[in-house]
C-alpha cells in the first residue's frame, strides 16, 4: 500500500504533492511506501525500494533529496569485543587439540613437603575429563601362621598381636582352625574367592571415594567455561612377591588376610627412596577388611549422665574433653572448614534434654575454647544418654584413605608430635598456594582424618597434575563459569551516563 507524503516532505522543504526538479525537468508527484514514511518519520535514511514515483524526472529529485539526510549513525565500537573474541576463538582450538599425555605425576615436584605417593594422568579437553591412573601389584600375605603349634602375628598390629594371644590360650587342638581365618583361600583360607573380591572392592572404594568429587575449571579469561571432572581408575593384579611389580605400577600392595569383621590392623603408605624417589616406588599395607567400611565408629561418641541430673558422668566429661582438643576451631582467615557436632541428647521432656546439651558445650568450651556454635541439638526421647556425630558420620573405607597418600596427601588425623591437633600436614603448604588456608590436623569427617569426605583442598594435587600435563597453569579448582561477551554499554562509562561523567561539551568552573 502506498500513502501520500507531503507533510513529511514539506518537513524537509520539499513543496507539497510534487518532488523538486533539476533544470530541463518537470516536478513530478511521489508516492512512497510506508516503510519510507517509517524512516522518515524517524529520521533515518529511507530503505531501497521504499519510493515508487511516476516519472523518471521525479525520481531523480527524490535521489538527490535523500542524497542530503545526514549519514546514520554507525554502531558504537567495543574496544573489549577483539580481545574476547580472540580469547574465545584460542580457547576452541584448546578445546580440539586433543589428549594431553598420559604422563606420571610425582606429587614431590610440586610439593617440597612430599615424599610419597604417585599416578598417572591424562587430560582430554573435548572430553573436558583428567583421567588419574592408580596401577598397583597385590601379594596376598597371611595375617598369622602357625609355628610349632603357636600362633604367630604377621600382621604387625597390637590387635592382631592380641589376636595370636588368645588362640594361644586355646586348646593345642583347636589352634589349628583358628590360625587358618587369617589366610587367603590359595593358602587354605576359607574364604573362597577372596582373592579377586579384594581387588575387585580396591579399585571401586577408591573410584568411588575421590572421582567427580571437585569440579575444576581453567582461570584464564574468557575460557572459564573450559570445565574439568577428575575421574580415578585404579588397576591391580595379584603377584607371587614384591619382585612381581612391573617398573611401570605405582605401588606394591601388600595385603594381609584378617577375618571377616575384625577390627584392628595397620595401614600405611611409604616410599623407601623417599623424597628424590619415583611415583613408582611405594609400598601400600592394607588388610583384607580395609576394602570395606570401617567397623570401629570413629566420628561417633557416645556419652552418659547421672540419672535424673544434667550432669556426665565421670567417663564422659573425660571423653567431652579430648574430642574437645581434638576438634579445635579453624583458624582466623582460614578458608577449609572444620567440622561440626550433632548432639542427639535423651531426658525425661524438653527442658533437660536442653540443660544435658548445655552441660555438654560447657565441658567443649571449658577444655579448649570450642566455639559451641558448631555444636546442634538435637532431641532424642527420654533416657540417660547422648550421642555425639562428627561431620556427616560417614564411616570411612581405608584403601580410599591410604589411595589419598598416593595422590600426595598427608593424614589430617591427631596424634602426637607432628600430628598434634591444631598442626600443619604435609599438604598445607600446597594447599596454600591454590588458596586453602588453615589445612590442619584435626579429628573431622575429612577422607584424610577419620571420614570419608573429599574437601576441595584434597583436589591440590590433581589440580598440579592438570597444570602439568596441559603445560598451563591458568586452573583453579571449582566449577565451571559462564562466559559472556563483553557489553558496549556497561564495559566503560559513558558520558552523561551514572559513573560516566558530565555530557560531552558540558563545562566546568
Amino acid at each position: 500500500m502506498k500513502r501520500d507524503v507531503d507533510g513529511l516532505l514539506a518537513a524537509k522543504g520539499v513543496a507539497p504533492a510534487s518532488l523538486p526538479a533539476s533544470p530541463g525537468e518537470a516536478a513530478a508527484p511521489a508516492l512512497v511506501t510506508g516503510t519510507a514514511v517509517a524512516a522518515l518519520s524517524r529520521g533515518h535514511a529511507v530503505p531501497a525500494g521504499g519510493v515508487a514515483a511516476l516519472g523518471g524526472m521525479g525520481n531523480a529529485a527524490l535521489a538527490r533529496l535523500l542524497a542530503r539526510q545526514p549519514a546514520p549513525a554507525s554502531a558504537p565500537v567495543n574496544p573489549l569485543l577483539e580481545g574476547y573474541e580472540k580469547a574465545r576463538k584460542e580457547r576452541d582450538e584448546f578445546a580440539k587439540s586433543g589428549k594431553k599425555g598420559p604422563v606420571d605425576y610425582n606429587p614431590s615436584s610440586g610439593n617440597p613437603d612430599n615424599y610419597y605417593g604417585g599416578f598417572e594422568v591424562e587430560y582430554d579437553p573435548a572430553a573436558a575429563t583428567l583421567v588419574a591412573r592408580l596401577k598397583g601389584a597385590v601379594a596376598f600375605l597371611p595375617g598369622m601362621d602357625l609355628v610349632a603349634g603357636r600362633a604367630t602375628a604377621l600382621e604387625g598390629s597390637a590387635q592382631t598381636v592380641a589376636a595370636a594371644a588368645a588362640i594361644n590360650r586355646l586348646p593345642r587342638a583347636k589352634r589349628a582352625a583358628e590360625v587358618t581365618k587369617w589366610k587367603w583361600s590359595s593358602q587354605g583360607g576359607p574364604d573362597g574367592n577372596d582373592e579377586q573380591e579384594f581387588m575387585d572392592k580396591f579399585q571401586s572404594s577408591i573410584s568411588s571415594a575421590w572421582s567427580k568429587k571437585q569440579p575444576m575449571h581453567c582461570s584464564k579469561e574468557y575460557w572459564e567455561d573450559l570445565g574439568v571432572e577428575t575421574e580415578i581408575k585404579v588397576s591391580v593384579n595379584k603377584v607371587a612377591d614384591a619382585s612381581g611389580k612391573a617398573a611401570s605400577q605405582h605401588m606394591l600392595v601388600n595385603a594381609r588376610k584378617v577375618p571377616k569383621g575384625f577390627v584392628g590392623g595397620s595401614a600405611d603408605v611409604s616410599r623407601p627412596t623417599g623424597a628424590g624417589g619415583s611415583a613408582f616406588d611405594n609400598v601400600m599395607n592394607v588388610t583384607s577388611e580395609d576394602v570395606v567400611e570401617r567397623h570401629d565408629a570413629l566420628l561417633e561418641r557416645n556419652l552418659s549422665f547421672r540419672p535424673g541430673s544434667a550432669l556426665l558422668t565421670g567417663g564422659s566429661v573425660q571423653q567431652v574433653w579430648s574430642l574437645a582438643k581434638e576438634m579445635p576451631n579453624a583458624k582466623p582467615g582460614a578458608t577449609v572448614p572444620v567440622s561440626n557436632l550433632s548432639i542427639k541428647v535423651k531426658g525425661k521432656d524438653p527442658d533437660r534434654r536442653k540443660a544435658r546439651f548445655s552441660a555438654i558445650t560447657a565441658h567443649l568450651k571449658q577444655a579448649a575454647g570450642f566455639d559451641v556454635s558448631r555444636a546442634t541439638l538435637v532431641e532424642d526421647g527420654e533416657g540417660d544418654t547422648a550421642h555425639v556425630t562428627i561431620g556427616t558420620g560417614r564411616p570411612q573405607t581405608v584403601v580410599a584413605h591410604e589411595a589419598g597418600h598416593m595422590f600426595g596427601l598427608d593424614d589430617e588425623y591427631t596424634g602426637s608430635g607432628a600430628y598434634g591437633a591444631g598442626k600443619p600436614t604435609e599438604h598445607t603448604g600446597i594447599a596454600e598456594k591454590a588458596g586453602y588456608s588453615g589445612v590442619q590436623h584435626a579429628t573431622s569427617d575429612s577422607i584424610m582424618s577419620g571420614g570419608q569426605e573429599v574437601r576441595e583442598h584434597h583436589y591440590v594435587t590433581f589440580l598440579d597434575a592438570l597444570k602439568q600435563v596441559s603445560g598451563m597453569s591458568d586452573w583453579a579448582i571449582g566449577p565451571k563459569r559462564v562466559v559472556k561477551p563483553p557489553s558496549g554499554a556497561g564495559d566503560y562509562p559513558v558520558p552523561g551516563t551514572p559513573g560516566g561523567g558530565s555530557p560531552t561539551g558540558t563545562a566546568h568552573a
